[in-house]
């Protein structure tokens, strides 16, 4: 539980949050264990130490067993019982002399020293024998105090937090003072420890400060603790500075990555808009919206973040941020943007992260742009590689023409023809094995070690012939052993 979480629960407790910070507790509340697990911990301190009697008294229930026991074993005449107790013995019996009540009790006590330095006699004389349980009582006596004891530190827990709650909170009012001194370099510094401080209370003259503030330093500043925050409440705030053209754009920028931080499906046609900026398109803030939209994850930016791909007009980060994006939406919405991409975009990286992209997405909508990539000549050997690896992700029959074909071209460089035979391996289709066979006799030595797993994952029968042979004449150790394991595998 950090400073935080224990801030706002200590304050929803006492009831002294305003209205939206209560939502959000709530919110955390109802779907994050940790939060709930840090209420209930409060909850029990705080009725534990309602629960501490105000001053010490001894226990009460013990003196109906007393006079139970009594009762049951008294009798007319009966004579006084003697028993022989060692010296710890004596001393539990006197704690529990302690705790129990002894109104009306008249009791002598005559005390000999026995034979043994360690062992006391001890006659009771009361009108009838008592019986006292002195292990149990004992035991009570020690767990009463280990209760008091974990009562304490539960007790000093919540002072100390409540402290620090009092305490925060008021700097939290000198820091929101402050962003209206005249002195900007001040706003800077309170808007900065604020941030720090990561305290919803402060969203509202954070948001207030980015929007009115007449110097961007203080609205930059204020635009990344609001990001620091990360909380929904702030969306509206970060998104109309962001969508605002008449602000500095390193203001709007930082405000594109605050929503990034925040990650509420909220902002995406805020960044949407940004992304699309047809006026002052601002490559530093359409590449932060871009980033952002990829943070967030939702569907819902896969249209914008598409056109801003395929959009020549956008810088080279733009249209990076914006394939990167889509690959971390992994939506199959997102194919044919980045197929044309990978395809025809002028940038060597551009392609290469269409290809991850498609990659991550799983889709065998892409298998025909992917098989395109990995036999085209125009395409450098990353990007190439990059899109063998993502046929492998895929997993499609489909590809295995488009992979086999890589793996007669010996003008494909071997690290290509290496991850073909890989990708080839993990769709584990019998079709492969002819090619996969041919592989086992390339010059390169990674790309044969390649082709052996690949038939092993298949475990075709119809390529032991060719595992066989090439088992016999292979001088690489590392591509015996594979090859070893593959026949085994087929074995199996």
């Amino acid at each position: 539980m950090n400073e935080h979480m224990e801030e706002l629960l200590s304050q929803y407790l006492d009831e002294e949050l305003d209205d939206e910070t209560t939502a959000y507790v709530r919110e955390q509340l109802l779907s994050n264990p940790e939060w709930q697990e840090a209420l209930e911990e409060l909850q029990t301190t705080v009725q534990a130490i309602r629960g501490l009697p105000s001053e010490a008294t001894p226990e009460r229930e013990l003196w109906p067993e007393i006079v139970e026991r009594r009762n049951a074993t008294a009798g007319a005449g009966a004579e006084p019982k003697q028993s022989f107790w060692t010296t710890p013995r004596l001393l539990a019996a006197g704690l529990a002399a302690l705790l129990v009540p002894g109104a009306g009790l008249a009791v002598a006590l005559t005390l000999r020293v026995a034979q043994q330095p360690d062992v006391v006699e001890v006659r009771v004389a009361p009108r009838a024998p008592i019986v006292i349980d002195v292990e149990r009582i004992a035991e009570r006596a020690r767990r009463a105090a280990e209760q008091a004891i974990r009562a304490g530190e539960r007790a000093r827990r919540t002072v100390d937090r409540s402290g620090r709650s009092r305490l925060q909170a008021n700097v939290l009012d000198a820091m929101i003072t402050l962003l209206n001194d005249d002195d900007p370099q001040i706003r800077t510094q309170a808007a900065h420890a604020l941030g720090e401080f990561e305290s919803p209370r402060a969203i509202e003259a954070l948001g207030r400060t980015l929007v009115n503030d007449p110097v961007s330093e203080v609205q930059k500043m204020a635009a990344w603790a609001l990001g620091e925050i990360e909380h929904a409440a702030a969306v509206d705030f970060l998104g109309a500075a962001l969508i605002n053209e008449d602000l500095d754009p390193e203001v709007r920028a930082m405000c594109a990555w605050a929503l990034g931080e925040i990650e509420s499906a909220a902002a995406v046609d805020y960044l949407g808009r940004a992304l699309e900026d047809s006026n002052g398109r601002n490559s530093e803030v359409m590449k932060q919206a871009a980033w952002a939209l990829g943070e967030i994850e939702s569907a819902q930016a896969v249209h914008y973040l598409a056109r801003a791909l395929n959009d020549g007009r956008n810088s080279q980060e733009v249209r990076k941020n914006s394939a990167w994006a889509l690959g971390e939406i992994e939506s199959a919405q997102a194919v044919d943007a980045l197929g044309r991409a990978l395809l025809n975009d002028p940038d060597p990286e551009v392609q290469h992260t269409a290809a991850w992209a498609l990659g991550e997405i799983e889709s065998a909508q892409a298998v025909d742009a992917l098989g395109a990539a990995v036999n085209s000549d125009r395409l450098n050997m990353e990007t190439r590689k990059q899109a063998a690896w993502a046929l492998g992700e895929i997993e499609s029959a489909e590809a295995v023409e488009f992979l086999g074909a890589v793996l007669h071209d010996r003008d494909a460089a071997s690290e290509v023809r290496s991850m073909a035979a890989w990708a080839l391996g993990e769709i584990e289709s019998a079709t492969a094995v002819d090619h996969l066979a041919h592989a086992l006799r390339d010059d390169n030595a990674e790309v044969r070690k390649q082709a052996a797993r690949a038939l092993g994952e298949i475990e075709s029968p119809l390529a032991l012939e060719a595992l066989t042979a090439a088992v016999t004449d292979e001088q690489n150790v590392e591509v015996r052993r594979m090859l070893i394991w593959a026949i085994a595998e087929i074995g199996n």
